[in-house]
């Protein structure tokens, strides 16, 4: 028993860092990839994209990117937020990469915008929650645009690159409304030890047979 319930915490975990992954790719390329095994045996492989067909999107081209000579962060912040609300939703969180919270901080004219004592413009107090080599670091509240900024600081082995890779990109910044999409889970039918099938409603269904002797 102690084994099996030590597989199900690791198979938990595995199962959680990939839904993690999925919503990455989801928010920073509008498609989340879909590769693995469909069977024990490993002989059935998909590889497969889901494109949802993303379209809001900021994309900065040579000294506009941040860093850049040209660049203006909090412009660019804003007007990503102004894309969320034409969609219909109240922009809520920013979450940028690390070298984007890097570049965001290095900015002169963000740093400006801060330096207006006379106007609540922002406040950044980065504070960093973090375990184990990840987590997320809290920066602050732009009152302006009603965002809470986060640099995020995970990684996971990508087994193409052979190395650790950001869930977010390092030059990506993301700008989301709150609660808004989810997961759902696909009813489990499987055999019991009676051999009868039994379906079963969860987020995590372990998966067991029955075997005569």
């Amino acid at each position: 028993k102690k084994i099996l319930a030590k597989d199900a915490v690791r198979l938990d975990e595995q199962i959680t860092r990939r839904e993690e992954l999925m919503s990455a790719q989801l928010l920073t390329t509008g498609k989340v990839e879909v590769k693995g095994y469909m069977d024990d045996a490993q002989t059935k492989y998909v590889d497969e994209s889901v494109d949802y067909n993303h379209t809001q999107r900021i994309l900065l081209t040579g000294t506009d990117k941040w860093g850049g000579t040209t660049a203006k962060p909090y412009d660019d912040l804003g007007r990503g937020c102004e894309m969320v609300m034409k969609s219909g939703f109240d922009p809520r969180y920013s979450i940028l990469g690390v070298e984007s919270y890097k570049r965001l901080l290095d900015d002169e004219n963000f740093l400006k915008k801060l330096d207006i004592s006379s106007l609540a413009i922002a406040r950044i107090a980065p504070t960093r929650p973090i375990k184990d080599g990840q987590g997320i670091k809290y920066l602050g509240f732009i009152s302006e645009f009603g965002i809470d900024l986060y640099a995020y600081y995970a990684w996971y082995f990508d087994r193409e690159q052979k190395k650790p890779v950001p869930y977010i990109p390092d030059n990506k910044v993301t700008i989301a409304p709150e609660r808004i999409g989810g997961f759902l889970y696909g009813a489990i039918t499987q055999m019991n030890q009676a051999e009868e099938l039994e379906t079963h409603e969860g987020t995590r269904i372990t998966k067991v047979w029955a075997r005569q002797e």
